[in-house]
């Protein structure tokens, strides 16, 4: 039998390096008011807009009490996205582990996987999921449109783009669950768009730059093109289906800072009885 003692230090000294992280970020942005630690601290989850304010007011390029650099600029950021000079990380570091995802990779790894999965996610392929997305959209949507009440994410937003994609890659049901899972592990995104007021929901907007939250340069995301048409369906027949639909209880966000959304958002509407 393995002795115990070399896995039991290996735990002590991960407790400790994890405990170590914990007090300097709590450090860094209670004492310090380091911008980039409030936001993964409690205070800043919650309302994080106070701290942008900070970031945008301090300048285009901005240095962090945790080792970083951070931008509030457009320019500043799809340069640094679209300059191959930058990696996601040191070229002598691997992608760990837990290599579930090319988007901590560089060339040329990056690249070679990258385009193995592209003609499944040109536009072109896209535009023939239609069906699939409004078929999958009506399933979700006929318990909760005859329900009159339902969540939003759990029942609708949430199960949509994970039933496409597992349709899509040939995941049956049974796993999809699972695949949810994972993709919560190693799912991502950049933010980042340039307007003269970028703390206001307006949905009358006027174009203006191509904004980042795709990302930019080789790690543009390669299911843009999915998620925007998974976006414009089910938006389309949500509002088609429950016009009058409005809150119907607390919000809860995510604990979290970068995929800040929703976990459970309750809504109501008139319910419809179902056509025999």
């Amino acid at each position: 039998m393995a002795p115990r003692r070399p896995r039991l230090t290996r735990v002590v000294a991960f407790t400790g390096r994890l405990y170590r992280q914990k007090a300097l970020l709590a450090c860094a942005g209670y004492l310090g008011r380091d911008p980039m630690a409030q936001l993964q601290l409690r205070p800043g989850r919650v309302n994080p807009y106070a701290v942008y304010d900070r970031l945008r007011a301090s300048g285009p390029l901005t240095p962090t009490r945790l080792g970083h650099w951070v931008s509030t600029s457009h320019s500043v950021c799809e340069s640094v996205l679209r300059d191959r000079r930058f990696a996601v990380r040191p070229e002598n570091v691997g992608p760990g582990q837990a290599n579930l995802s090319f988007l901590s990779m560089n060339p040329p790894d990056h690249t070679r996987l990258r385009r193995l999965a592209m003609p499944a996610f040109s536009p072109k392929a896209v535009a023939g999921y239609t069906g699939r997305i409004e078929r999958t959209a009506a399933e979700l949507l006929d318990p909760a449109n005859a329900a009159g009440r339902f969540d939003l994410v759990s029942g609708f937003a949430a199960p949509l783009p994970i039933a496409v994609i597992t349709d899509l890659l040939g995941i049956p049901d049974s796993r999809s669950a699972d695949f949810a899972r994972y993709g919560m592990l190693i799912g991502g995104a950049l933010g980042g768009i340039t307007y003269d007021r970028p703390d206001t929901f307006d949905i009358m907007r006027p174009d203006g730059p191509a904004n980042l939250a795709f990302s930019s340069g080789i790690h543009y995301c390669l299911g843009h093109a999915l998620a925007r048409s998974e976006a414009a369906i089910s938006l389309r027949m949500l509002a088609e289906r429950m016009p009058d639909l409005a809150p119907a209880g607390t919000v809860k966000r995510r604990n979290a800072t970068i995929i800040r959304g929703p976990v459970r958002l309750p809504v109501k509407h008139a319910p419809v009885p179902a056509t025999r």
